[in-house]
Parts: C-alpha cells; sequence; structure tokens
C-alpha cells in the first residue's frame, strides 16, 4: 500500500494501490477506486507502507517514516454549513428557553 501524505504536516491525504509516475506528476489509483495524480512540486510526499492497520483513514492520522501511523491531533471533521446551522438554532432555541425562565423568574421576584 501507499500513503499519500502533505509534505507540511504529514497528514495522510490518500491511501493507494497503486502509483505510475506519468508527465505531470503521479497517478494514484485509490484502494477505493478512484484516481488522481499528485503534482510532482513537493506538496505531497508518498510512502510505500506495505501494510495499512485498518483503523488508519484519510485525515485522521500521520504518517512519518520515523514514528509510522500517529492519531492527527489538530484534526476536526468536516461539517456540512445545514448540520452548523441546525446546531446554532438548537443552541439558539435552548437559550431562549432559558433566558425566558430567567425572566419569569424575575418578575415573580424569586
Amino acid at each position: 500500500m501507499i500513503i499519500v501524505t502533505s509534505s507540511e504536516t504529514n497528514a495522510i491525504v490518500s491511501i493507494c494501490s497503486e502509483a505510475i509516475e506519468v508527465s505531470n506528476g503521479t497517478l494514484v489509483k485509490e484502494v477505493g477506486g478512484s484516481e488522481c495524480i499528485i503534482p510532482n512540486n513537493g506538496s505531497f510526499l508518498l510512502h510505500d507502507v506495505g501494510v495499512v492497520p485498518e483503523y488508519v483513514k484519510p485525515g485522521y492520522y500521520k504518517y512519518t517514516p520515523s514514528d509510522g501511523f500517529v492519531k492527527d491531533g489538530g484534526y476536526k471533521p468536516y461539517i456540512p454549513i445545514e448540520k452548523k446551522i441546525e446546531i446554532i438554532e438548537d443552541s439558539t432555541a435552548e437559550y431562549m428557553v432559558d433566558l425566558d425562565f430567567r425572566l419569569s423568574n424575575i418578575e415573580l421576584g424569586l
């Protein structure tokens, strides 16, 4: 297996089964079946690692030859904008209920 990492952060970008040099970079075939070309501009590093543990997923882990696979503590999963709006709306509704309760207690002198 071939691991593609960011040369800047060592974060795993892709897990590939094959890498082929082409004129404008390296064609990588991902385990899921998709293909892309990694540019030869130094932004990415390719590591032939043999076996990748099942728990390792792109974005969640970093890889270096010296440290191996390490959980990426700075990883933040993508949250779609619709989900963010839903979270904000739910929080706002909860705050409004709490505010209404407090105002009622003030009016009642509690």
